[in-house]
């Protein structure tokens, strides 16, 4: 019998994941870090959670969450080898929300 465990996973972490990319297009960063709040148990599954939750959160002006978001990516990145490359820019991103005086929003 195939386990269906992966599959639900993976749907009950992507719709969140695309809801909360929606809001953040939409220009409500919050909207899009509550959406992405009931995942948060799931978030090293790969870092694209905490990556969007930080980007939402530094765009909300949320710094320290997002901070913590960034750091949480820096320091894990052992746990997703595969996606490391797409994360380059957090230490970047960490720099801008630690520096809210020199905040500019990449595209």
């Amino acid at each position: 019998m195939a386990s269906h465990a992966p599959v639900t996973t993976h749907i009950y972490c992507g719709l969140p994941e695309v809801r909360a990319a929606l809001a953040l297009i939409a220009h409500k960063p919050a909207e899009a870090v509550r959406l992405l709040q009931p995942v948060r148990p799931y978030q090293l599954r790969n870092f694209r959670i905490p990556y969007l939750r930080a980007r939402a959160e530094t765009e909300a002006r949320m710094l320290d969450a997002a901070t913590g978001d960034y750091r949480l990516i820096l320091d894990n990145q052992v746990v997703d080898l595969k996606t490391r490359s797409r994360y380059r820019s957090s230490p970047m991103r960490l720099s801008s929300a630690r520096n809210p005086a020199d905040f500019r929003m990449p595209a």
